[in-house]
């Protein structure tokens, strides 16, 4: 086991003013893969003048990617999937809705189906003061499928069918890691 070590600087940094990781990244996973350590993160954008949480619209969240030869020096290549704002060639991965923000990203060599062969777990904003935890796959973690039964966890589900509301009742984080054949979440 390699001892953690904390670096002065972080290894990915916030983006320039406008981009959609201005506010900076946070939630980074990183997977090592043929040499390259492929690091997936939320960037926050927060609207100009917004003084959230005090006021103003709620930060805008979406996911990014980054690469590196070492693990330390991560570069955010274009992956031109998602425009944000007026850039059409962003490092934000495709298809995932724009609340989503994973906690947990792993690749499954065991799933069957290619298209799952990476999945992403996270918050997922069902309304401004509600989250849910969601769920994404991908078959090579650059574009990604929003599973349809979003939100997977539900903090107020009740009743069958399934009925969702309320207004404050939310799950925050939603870690899954996979153990065996299992799928552990807590």
């Amino acid at each position: 086991v390699n001892t953690a070590r904390k670096r002065a600087e972080p290894v990915i940094t916030g983006g320039r003013p406008g981009d959609f990781d201005s506010q900076g990244a946070a939630k980074v996973a990183v997977v090592r893969q043929d040499g390259v350590y492929r690091a997936w993160y939320t960037g926050m954008y927060r609207e100009p003048g917004s003084e959230w949480p005090k006021s103003g619209p709620y930060p805008i969240v979406r996911v990014g990617y980054a690469e590196s030869d070492d693990g330390i020096h991560f570069k955010k290549n274009p992956l031109g999937l998602t425009s944000f704002g007026e850039n059409d060639n962003t490092n934000i991965v495709g298809g995932l809705p724009a609340s989503f923000s994973p906690q947990s990203l792993f690749h499954d060599p065991d799933e069957p189906d290619p298209a799952r062969k990476y999945k992403a777990y996270g918050f997922i904003g069902l309304n401004n003061d509600r989250r849910g935890a969601g769920y994404g796959y991908s078959a090579d973690a650059i574009e990604w499928t929003a599973d349809p039964r979003n939100p997977v966890f539900d903090a107020w589900a009740r009743a069958t069918p399934v009925v969702r509301n309320g207004k404050v009742e939310q799950i925050h984080d939603a870690v899954v890691w996979k153990y065996r054949q299992y799928y552990l979440a807590l």
